[in-house]
């Protein structure tokens, strides 16, 4: 095999690597995102932030129609309610 769908199996490789060094956002605009309490939000912009001797992702979100808003680093972004919760009810313990 040489390429999957045309696309070059090195340059998926590439993408693949690229994915495993965090340089590719888990969430992107307009997508819903939970902080540790449950909350959702909508990213509304991703930032790559240079932190010591690696990157961070930074997900700037609000609610439409208010001023509410909240920054959540990678690693506070959660993909849904429950993963939020469970996440901060392992913490507790």
């Amino acid at each position: 095999i040489t390429e999957f769908e045309g696309i070059p199996i090195a340059r998926l490789r590439e993408l693949a690597q690229a994915d495993r060094e965090g340089k590719f956002p888990k969430y992107t605009i307009g997508d819903t995102v939970y902080d540790r309490f449950g909350r959702a939000w909508e990213v509304t912009s991703v930032e790559l932030h240079s932190m010591r001797t690696k990157n961070e992702w930074l997900y700037r979100c609000g609610h439409k129609g208010t001023d509410d808003y909240c920054a959540l680093w990678y690693f506070e972004a959660f993909p849904s309610k429950e993963a939020a919760l469970r996440r901060e009810q392992e913490a507790e313990t």
